[in-house]
C-alpha cells in the first residue's frame, strides 16, 4: 500500500462522512496484512442485534475482520484468496442477513469509495 492510499485511508474528507472513522481505520490496516481483499456489506433481516459479532464467531480462523458500518449493516473484510461468493451466501444463510453488495478492492482508497457510493 503507497503512502497515498494510507492518507486517503486515514483522512477522509466531508464526501465520506457515510463511512465511520472507526472502520477507514480497520480497512487501512486489513490492506496492510492483505494488500488483495474483499468487502461484504450485510444487513441483518430481524431485529436482532450483533451481526459483526456473529459473524466474527462463524469466520474464526480465516482472517475476517468485521464491523459495524450503521443500524443493522454491518462490512465483512476478506482475504483475497477467500472464494467471496461462497463466504457471503454460506455467512449470509448462517446469520438471516442478506448481501446487501460485494466487491474486491487493491487499496483502502477503492474501497472507502466504492463504500461511499453504495451507503445511504
Amino acid at each position: 500500500m503507497g503512502l497515498l492510499d494510507k492518507a486517503d485511508a486515514k483522512g477522509g474528507g466531508p464526501d465520506e462522512a457515510p463511512v465511520p472513522e472507526n472502520i477507514r481505520d480497520v480497512i487501512a490496516d486489513f490492506c496492510q496484512e492483505y494488500p488483495l481483499f474483499h468487502c461484504v456489506v450485510l444487513t441483518r433481516t430481524s431485529g436482532r442485534k450483533g451481526l459483526s459479532e456473529e459473524i466474527t464467531e462463524l469466520a474464526a480462523g480465516h482472517g475476517v475482520v468485521c464491523g459495524e458500518l450503521s443500524g443493522r449493516n454491518c462490512i465483512v473484510l476478506l482475504p483475497g484468496e477467500l472464494d467471496m461468493e461462497l463466504f457471503s451466501h454460506r455467512i449470509s444463510q448462517s446469520t438471516g442477513s442478506i448481501v446487501v453488495f460485494q466487491f474486491t478492492a487493491d487499496s483502502p482508497s477503492l474501497a472507502l469509495e466504492t463504500l461511499h457510493s453504495h451507503l445511504p
